[in-house]
């Protein structure tokens, strides 16, 4: 399989090296040992390449290149335990078309189901992988071929044993030439997939098209989900979805739709999801998108550092900010390509068409014009407040996976983090870690980890894939590195651990 394949396996399926620490945690684990190993179980390529041939039937899918992974995991009952899924998407090159890289013939999004076992020792077994969809490409069918580019996954937390899966193809398309793209949302809720009332399995959102055409835009480049306010009455809770349009002239959008689960409540056909597009003036605005995490409970006078004040302000470090600043989620949206510097853009978003800058941060570098593609990945990851540090509770962890080194060459990479100062409009980044060595594209994905170390910080991992600088190059597999997340919201410069591709 490609490096696709063993770079993404890499990456969700390295456990626990504490037996049974994914799903029984131990927080009193000593921070000098391994944190993970590699697991691998034979028959994991076997089922997932079977999964996808029985659909298409005839196809090898060991040709196929997994593109996005997300995963999620359901309440545990008494007969089954936990259970978790892990969702791939991607597609086979079409090796017959000469003219571009983008040609699929077939494309597929493919969810692995896996369960506790205690007994186990890494704690979990694989069990078996379904087709969420899979489909050859053909220009009859109207299928572009990048089905699944992009993938993410919310665990509601208002509704029991409930998740939200969405998967895009930025190069769907109305008609057969522009690619307008588009998302698929699905439900899980108690153990089953949950179709529409019209019996349609998934919502879809199509985006830039009108009158059975569309234009390029892109739409599904990047995509991010947050749930926002409890439903009520059994009622699922309002969940936002934004998207990414980097190719939307003529300088890219973002959208953000309003309850995107709708439609899976029996609202009547005539009841919409209410759009907002945010535009910008930098290039390729919408490269990424992300929402920032929710900061403690939401109430800051819970917090030890924080309280509000009568006139709708919060103190924060003897400082008198605006109480949004603690309690409101942001929408983080990235040009990497904007000049004369890389920009990423914060906006509040508090209603329908109801959206302002809140600050931006800026890659200001010495002279150099050289492309970093700074803000080419993005994650957010919770670091609470020490002392009396004038910050937010959160870091903004940026990729720039074509960074390049005086020494170490071209494609080194480097990674990027700040936790965003109330006020200030114009964020300054004070802390990076750069690549190991040229071509690694260190930072070419981030993930947030969540707190292994029982420090309280959640941990960062990067993807430094080794991409082959041509085709004559023999492939790298690729490494994942884990970092710890210090109390300054600084990046610990050596990685915790180092897990190689296979």
């Amino acid at each position: 399989m490609s490096w696709y394949f063993h770079f993404w396996s890499l990456f969700s399926l390295c456990t626990s090296s504490y037996v049974s620490a994914l799903w029984y945690p131990n927080h009193n684990v000593s921070t000098n040992s391994t944190v993970f190993l590699h697991y691998f179980d034979p028959t994991f390529e076997h089922k997932l390449t079977n999964t996808v041939n029985q659909a298409i039937r005839g196809e090898t899918a060991l040709g196929f290149q997994w593109m996005s992974v997300t995963s999620f995991r359901e309440t545990s009952d008494n007969k089954r335990g936990s259970v978790a899924w892990i969702v791939f998407g991607g597609s086979i090159p079409n090796l017959k078309v000469h003219a571009t890289s983008l040609a699929k013939s077939a494309v597929a999004v493919v969810g692995c189901q896996i369960s506790a076992q205690e007994n186990s020792p890494v704690g979990f077994k694989l069990d078996s992988c379904y087709p969420i969809e899979v489909s050859r490409v053909s220009a009859s069918n109207g299928k572009a071929g990048l089905l699944g580019f992009t993938a993410v996954s919310l665990e509601l937390k208002s509704t029991r044993n409930t998740a939200v899966l969405v998967y895009c193809d930025p190069l769907w398309r109305h008609d057969t030439k522009h690619p307008g793209g588009g998302c698929h949302v699905r439900l899980r809720q108690d153990g089953r997939w949950t179709n529409l009332a019209n019996g349609e399995f998934a919502e879809f959102f199509r985006f830039c098209s009108s009158f059975n055409h569309s234009t390029p835009c892109g739409g599904g480049f990047s995509v991010d989900l947050l749930e926002v306010a409890s439903g009520g009455n059994d009622r699922l809770p309002n969940t936002k979805m934004i998207v990414g349009l980097p190719f939307t002239q003529p300088h890219g959008e973002a959208q953000v739709i309003d309850n995107v689960l709708l439609r899976f409540q029996r609202a009547p056909s005539t009841d919409l999801s209410n759009v907002d597009i945010l535009r910008s003036g930098e290039l390729r605005f919408g490269t990424q998108v992300v929402w920032t995490p929710t900061q403690g409970n939401r109430i800051p006078a819970e917090s030890p550092h924080s309280r509000p004040n009568v006139n709708g302000t919060t103190i924060v470090a003897k400082q008198e900010i605006p109480e949004w600043w603690t309690r409101e989620n942001l929408a983080l949206v990235s040009s990497p390509s904007s000049q004369p510097w890389p920009t990423i853009t914060a906006y509040r978003h508090t209603g329908f068409r109801a959206s302002e800058v809140a600050f931006r941060i800026r890659l200001r570098t010495n002279g150099t014009t050289d492309f970093s593609g700074f803000g080419q990945t993005l994650e957010t990851i919770l670091v609470p407040l020490s002392g009396q540090d004038s910050r937010v509770e959160y870091a903004i962890v940026v990729g720039a996976p074509f960074s390049y080194h005086p020494v170490k060459g071209p494609n080194t990479g480097r990674v990027y983090i700040l936790c965003p100062k109330p006020g200030l409009v114009e964020q300054d980044i004070v802390s990076s870690v750069e690549g190991p060595e040229g071509q690694s594209f260190f930072g070419y994905s981030l993930a947030n980890l969540g707190d292994v170390n029982g420090d309280g910080i959640d941990d960062i991992v990067v993807g430094a894939p080794g991409i082959q600088a041509s085709s004559s190059q023999s492939s790298a597999n690729g490494k994942v590195y884990i970092h710890r997340v210090t109390p300054h919201c600084t990046l610990d410069p050596t990685a915790v651990q180092v897990c190689y591709g296979f």
